[in-house]
């Protein structure tokens, strides 16, 4: 099973002066052509006004960069700065069940915590948690839940009619819907199988029985990629939510 940590939501740099790092990414990777793209935030990373910090968001989806200027000893960047000077600090990857998959990559990969609880970051509404990897590599591991990935789950989709869940049977990966399913409870697989043939059902049920445990990367993995064809089917038309379910 893929151990990846999934899509990368931002790469976050540190530097000394966050307003000539502004101009000085802006002109390198022209990811952004007006002032209208850049987002600052005086309060930091932590999204807390301590003023230990200062940061600004460059760019959008799939081009985002986080530029970090700690403003004293105090902000948790400092030493960071210090030591390896400025450059790439951490990779903040989109998540789901944030504290599941923290406690599986701090359990079972051996990551470290930075610090001990999510923070919320208001400026872009999502919780946020810093870790260090077990192997000796200068830059951390940031994971990012936004509230929105968390409203469409497996159990949702149960929700659909009859001929909206098969035609998402029919077109998902069967390999992501083993894994789903396998972490489910007994009615939503049930939900599931009373739409296939009954060889088919069969077969996927015997496929989840194999599976004892998923770590929650690969249900994320293979959730996201289930989500990609619902939404297809969405934009299709051909979706419809049964309300009285």
């Amino acid at each position: 099973m893929s151990d990846t940590l999934g899509k990368i939501d931002h790469i976050g740099f540190v530097v000394n002066d966050l307003e000539a790092s502004i101009v000085a990414y802006e002109k390198a990777l022209s990811t952004v052509s007006s002032p209208s793209g850049i987002t600052l935030n005086p309060y930091g990373f932590d999204s807390l006004p301590t003023g230990n910090e200062k940061s600004a968001v460059i760019g959008t989806d799939g081009q985002r960069l986080e530029l970090i200027q700690p403003l004293n000893h105090h902000s948790i960047y400092y030493n960071h700065l210090q030591i390896h000077g400025e450059g790439l600090h951490h990779i903040g990857y989109r998540t789901r069940n944030l504290e599941q998959v923290t406690s599986y990559l701090v359990n079972s990969l051996g990551y470290t915590k930075i610090n001990d609880l999510p923070e919320q970051n208001i400026l872009r509404g999502c919780r946020q948690l810093v870790l260090k990897q077990p192997k000796q590599i200068h830059f951390l591991v940031e994971l990012v839940e936004f509230p929105e990935d968390l409203l469409l789950m497996i159990s949702d989709l149960a929700r659909l009619d009859d001929r909206g869940l098969q035609a998402v049977i029919r077109q998902v990966d069967r390999n992501d819907l083993v894994i789903v399913l396998s972490a489910e409870s007994e009615p939503i697989k049930q939900r599931f199988f009373s739409n296939m043939s009954r060889r088919a059902a069969s077969m996927l049920e015997d496929d989840c029985k194999l599976i004892s445990e998923v770590n929650p990367l690969t249900y994320n993995q293979c959730l996201d990629n289930i989500h990609a064809v619902v939404r297809r089917i969405i934009r299709e038309g051909n979706l419809v939510l049964d309300s009285s379910k």
